[in-house]
C-alpha cells in the first residue's frame, strides 16, 4: 500500500460503513461500502470523509430517493379533488399549453405567492371550508385566485355567476353584427369564453383556447 494509504475498514461515515478498498485511481482509493439501506456502492474515501466533517450524511443515494418520494407523498392529497382544483388553477396562470390560459394567464389573471408556493398553504386557507362536490370559484372574475377572492361553490352557483355574464350582453345585437347563431353565443357565454373573445369565427382551435374547466 501507498504510505499515505488511510485504512477506513469497519469505520462509518453518515450511513455507509467502510468494507474494503476496492481500487486507486491517481492516488484516489475507492472504497466498496455498505449502506444502512442494504445496498452497497464505491465511493471515494477522502470525500466520504469530507462529507461527514461538513454535517452531510454519505449514502448509497437512497436517502435521496426517500426525501423525493416523501416530498411527492408530504400531504397525501396528490388525488384529493381539492388538490386537483389547485393544480388545474395554477396550470390556467401559469402553462401556456393549457387551453384555458388564454382566459386567465394570458389576461393577467394569477394566483397568490402564499397558494402558488404549495398545496398545504392552499389547503390550509380553504380546506375549513371545503365540501365535497364543491368547485373553486373566483368572487370576482377580473381578480386573481387570492383567499379574499376565492371560494367554494356548487355548479348552480356557478351557473348562476354565469347567467349574470349573459344578462350584460346583447345577444342579439351581437348575433346581428357578426352573424354568428344565437346557440354559439350561448354555448361560448356558458363555457367561461371572455366577452372580447365572443365575435370570433367558430373553429376548432379557438373551442379548445377558450374552453374553461
Amino acid at each position: 500500500m501507498h504510505h499515505k494509504f488511510r485504512n477506513l475498514s469497519g469505520q462509518t461515515f453518515g450511513m455507509l460503513t467502510a468494507m474494503h478498498p476496492e481500487e486507486s485511481i491517481k492516488g484516489a482509493w475507492k472504497w466498496r461500502f455498505l449502506c444502512a439501506c442494504g445496498k452497497q456502492c464505491v465511493k471515494d474515501g477522502a470525500e466520504a470523509t469530507r462529507a461527514v466533517k461538513m454535517g452531510h450524511l454519505p449514502n448509497c443515494g437512497c436517502a435521496r430517493i426517500l426525501h423525493l418520494s416523501q416530498a411527492r407523498q408530504r400531504h397525501g392529497m396528490t388525488k384529493h379533488p381539492a388538490y386537483i382544483c389547485w393544480r388545474n388553477m395554477r396550470n390556467r396562470c401559469h402553462k401556456e399549453w393549457e387551453p384555458a390560459y388564454k382566459n386567465y394567464g394570458a389576461r393577467g389573471i394569477a394566483v397568490c405567492k402564499r397558494w402558488d408556493a404549495c398545496f398545504e398553504n392552499f389547503w390550509e386557507d380553504m380546506g375549513p371550508s371545503y365540501i365535497t362536490g364543491l368547485t373553486l370559484e373566483r368572487r370576482e372574475n377580473n381578480k386573481g385566485y387570492t383567499p379574499d377572492n376565492c371560494h367554494w361553490a356548487t355548479r348552480t352557483q356557478q351557473m348562476n355567476n354565469t347567467r349574470k355574464t349573459i344578462r350584460s350582453v346583447n345577444v342579439s345585437e351581437l348575433c346581428a353584427r357578426t352573424g354568428l347563431k344565437r346557440t354559439t353565443i350561448y354555448y361560448r357565454l356558458k363555457h367561461g369564453w371572455p366577452v372580447a373573445a365572443l365575435e370570433q369565427p367558430p373553429s376548432f382551435d379557438n373551442r379548445n383556447r377558450y374552453m374553461t374547466s
